[in-house]
């Protein structure tokens, strides 16, 4: 089987980038990370609020809720009182107040972000089966080349085996106290097991045309 051609200087790494398999999937993806890191930043800023009013809520300045001030601001607004304007003023610019405003706005657009990003996911899921469809298409050749690697040598481990079975019939069937000048490989199926994982690996590389069924010994197939 001929080996594998790729351009001159391109890695491993550079064939099977999604990225470059797919232009749109690695703007999607961009973007999608850059919104994540929004959202981080966006969650820090609202436990720090959420912090500061809980504080503010606690002071001992505080002793009557701002919310409650405001409140009472605007009824008398609706029923015609007169209320000072320093009062309406210092109820609208209560610190209290301003923060809750801008916990509740980071809160909105933190929920924004995450429906964006749940879209963009679903975006992503659909772009990454294509570029990976173009990516396998790219680095068939050498994934048969690799398993014809693989293959190969486990037909050479094989055979090798059946001629230490061999060995080791003659050494028994003259009752031969042998066993101290080797281990026996029990890592490996036996070289006449057609139902092993040995014999299992090859007949499935042959059906991804990684080797020819010849290649196999005649005990596996």
């Amino acid at each position: 089987m001929a080996k594998t051609e790729m351009a001159t200087n391109t890695t491993i790494a550079e064939m099977v980038s999604l990225d470059r398999a797919s232009d749109e999937f690695a703007q999607v993806r961009a973007r999608r990370d850059d919104l994540s890191l929004q959202a981080v930043s966006i969650e820090q800023e609202t436990v720090e609020l959420a912090r500061e009013l809980r504080r503010l809520s606690l002071s001992e300045e505080t002793r009557h809720n701002p919310i409650d001030r405001a409140a009472e601001a605007r009824v008398s607004d609706l029923i015609g009182d007169v209320v000072p304007s320093a009062v309406k003023s210092a109820a609208k610019s209560d610190d209290f107040l301003l923060k809750r405003e801008a916990l509740n706005a980071k809160q909105r657009d933190l929920d924004d972000l995450k429906r964006a990003i749940d879209a963009l996911d679903a975006r992503l899921r659909v772009l990454h089966g294509h570029a990976s469809a173009v990516v396998c298409e790219k680095v068939a050749p050498l994934v048969r080349e690799r398993i014809a690697a693989v293959a190969r040598s486990l037909i050479a481990a094989s055979a090798a085996q059946q001629a230490y079975d061999e060995l080791a019939d003659v050494l028994n069937s003259e009752n031969v106290w042998w066993s101290q000048l080797a281990h026996p490989p029990v890592f490996l199926d036996s070289p006449r097991d057609r139902y092993g994982r040995v014999a299992h690996y090859l007949r499935a590389a042959v059906e991804k045309g990684a080797i020819g069924a010849e290649e196999i010994p005649e005990a596996l197939r």
